[in-house]
């Protein structure tokens, strides 16, 4: 990792922030960009879903609401799975 680090640093500093960008918006790469918001939109799912039981624990979610919630996750897993 830190070899990468050190080109990227060094890109900018020799180039500008333009130069040392790189990753797929650089390359305008859609497809890749695509594949990234799909599989973060399901790792916020289920961090979301893990921290429910926690937002009841700590007393600030109420039972209504964290059904409520566990529903719109839940429903949205199965809309994107469907989608696949």
């Amino acid at each position: 990792m830190m070899p990468l680090l050190r080109g990227t640093v060094a890109a900018v500093l020799d180039g500008g922030l333009a130069n040392g960008m790189g990753g797929c918006v650089a390359r305008g790469d859609v497809g890749t960009i695509l594949k990234h918001l799909r599989a973060l939109g399901a790792l916020y799912r289920e961090l979301a879903l893990r921290n429910v039981p926690l937002g009841i624990e700590r007393g600030t979610l109420s039972a209504p609401r964290a059904a409520e919630i566990e529903k719109l996750l839940l429903r949205t897993r199965f809309e994107e799975q469907a989608a696949s």
